[in-house]
């Protein structure tokens, strides 16, 4: 049996652990996510452009259409606008079968142009290909007051799957 002593002892660590964390003083640990859902011909998705503000991406599977957009931190409304249509780089498919996804990327400053913190993946079940694009993006571009048009980057296209679906066509 453990004494009156060990369990003040006990109390006091835990009500210790617990008051730091309660008054954000315990070293705190980032947490990221990303967060993404799709329905029938339709999916979202979202992804850091930056410290702390976030994009938000939307694939249309009928049209191959992806879109983004991202708030201002001034107007806290959409002004940054992105589009591009993803079904030519994916060659003539008739019924094409999209998943699209965001991940962390950290590219080298300084080689082309500047990327947003975050690319996006699309892949294409029926051919079997993988395509990474990311948004150009100039850090401090949410502050900005009007709004800006830009097009999604091709960054890297890839063949995941070398056995045509049968039937995925037609």
């Amino acid at each position: 049996m453990k004494s009156p002593a060990s369990w003040l002892a006990i109390g006091f660590g835990v009500g210790l652990v617990v008051g730091l964390n309660v008054a954000g003083l315990w070293p705190q640990i980032p947490v990221h996510a990303t967060a993404t859902h799709g329905q029938e011909n339709f999916a979202i998705c979202t992804g850091n452009v930056e410290d702390d503000l976030e994009a938000v991406y939307m694939l249309d599977y009928v049209t191959g259409d992806i879109k983004a957009c991202v708030l201002s931190i001034n107007t806290r409304t959409f002004q940054t606008f992105y589009s591009y249509n993803v079904s030519k780089d994916f060659g003539s498919i008739k019924n094409p079968k999209y998943l699209i996804v965001t991940g962390s990327a950290d590219l080298r400053r300084g080689v082309g142009v500047p990327i947003a913190g975050a690319v996006i993946y699309v892949a294409e079940m029926t051919s079997g290909q993988l395509a990474c694009y990311g948004l150009p993006w100039v850090p401090g571009r949410s502050g900005m007051n009007a709004p800006i048009q830009g097009t999604f980057l091709p960054l890297h296209l890839i063949k995941f799957r070398n056995a045509a679906i049968r039937g995925a066509d037609g």
